[in-house]
């Protein structure tokens, strides 16, 4: 199961995407300052809304399920982008 880590900026949660070992490939980065909520892709945290800040815009045809990876090998973040989409509606539930 992916974690869920919050930050105070997207700013902060790249640059802890890139250095805190306890974030690992496929974790949720949530900002709720920006209303942004992304997926970390092996070294790029990507937005799963239309919002990204400093995160990746991922793109509305990105295949959650088949991701490509570096390698060229495929890998399945639908798990992470499911728990992605419910931290987002609680973001859009609490700003409300």
């Amino acid at each position: 199961m992916p974690a869920v880590h919050t930050f105070d900026s997207t700013g902060e949660a790249y640059d802890a995407s890139q250095c805190d070992d306890d974030i690992s490939d496929g974790d949720v980065l949530v900002v709720p300052s920006e209303s942004v909520v992304g997926v970390l892709i092996q070294a790029w945290p990507c937005a799963v809304g239309t919002l990204h800040g400093e995160f990746h815009t991922a793109g509305p045809e990105l295949d959650w399920s088949a991701v490509e990876q570096t390698s060229g090998k495929l890998h399945d973040y639908s798990e992470s982008y499911g728990l992605a989409l419910r931290e987002l509606l609680k973001l859009s539930v609490s700003t409300a």
